[in-house]
């Protein structure tokens, strides 16, 4: 048998859990669906797949699971207490353990790989943080919820800001079409002093209309506005008089 100071604590938890009106429901579900709504909001002005609504819905999601699962517990401890079984502590976060998982499914479908860059990283993990902050507040836990959500905004507004202040490094696809039989050395050597590093490089010859495609992958080590520093370069590269026919480039 379980020690009476276990099972008379239980019963003390299992009653605390009934204690769910349906008013404070409705105020748990409601703070969810408007802490979800902001952060989806922010993700929405910068156009990501996973928007308002879809935050709106995992944070009202994982309330509404939380809450289920805590009264599902608690009723399930409340009949069997009578009866003196240990089935009295049944865990109210089997249920909404569930949700971490589901998530993490949910999140694999807003990450894009294009090139050799990943998108949709930050949004998979704004719809993690959105369930945590809805499952905080379906248990009451509304300090919590309301500080997530204020460190997550804080993230998403101010941090692109501060990250576009330091360097680091960008990928760049550089496309170039000349005439066959032009001498590319003056290409080169601009690029060796440029200290320009290549991922990859394509050489393809068009006879029928006498074209010589280039394709480089570039790596820009260290430039804080890259975008600036690559069409600087290509500029350079229109000013070596090379017979260019198309010239253009694009982030990886």
């Amino acid at each position: 048998m379980m020690p009476e100071f276990l099972i008379q604590h239980g019963s003390m938890l299992q009653g605390d859990m009934m204690d769910i009106d349906p008013l404070t429901i409705l105020i748990r579900l409601g703070l969810a669906g408007i802490l979800g709504s902001i952060i989806g909001a922010e993700r929405s002005i910068h156009g990501r797949p996973a928007g308002l609504r879809t935050h709106l819905l995992v944070s009202l999601g994982s309330a509404s699971f939380m809450i289920l699962s805590i009264l599902i517990s608690a009723g399930a401890g409340h009949r069997l207490v009578g009866e003196g079984a240990i089935g009295v502590f049944s865990d109210p976060a089997r249920i909404a353990a569930q949700v971490v998982t589901g998530i993490g499914f949910l999140g694999a479908g807003v990450i894009i790989k294009e090139g050799i860059n990943v998108r949709g990283l930050t949004t998979a993990a704004c719809l993690w943080a959105t369930a945590s902050i809805g499952m905080a507040t379906g248990a009451g836990f509304y300090l919590m919820a309301l500080a997530t959500s204020f460190i997550a905004l804080v993230g998403l507004l101010l941090f692109p800001k501060i990250e576009a202040l330091y360097p680091k490094d960008s990928y760049f696809k550089l496309h170039i079409v000349v005439t066959n039989g032009v001498d590319l050395t003056p290409l080169q050597e601009l690029f060796i002093q440029r200290n320009l590093i290549f991922r990859k490089q394509s050489l393809k010859r068009n006879y029928e209309k006498n074209q010589t495609e280039i394709l480089y992958h570039l790596n820009i080590k260290h430039k804080p506005k890259s975008h600036l520093y690559l069409t600087k370069l290509v500029a350079t590269i229109e000013e070596t008089g090379l017979p260019l026919i198309s010239l253009n480039w694009s982030r990886l």
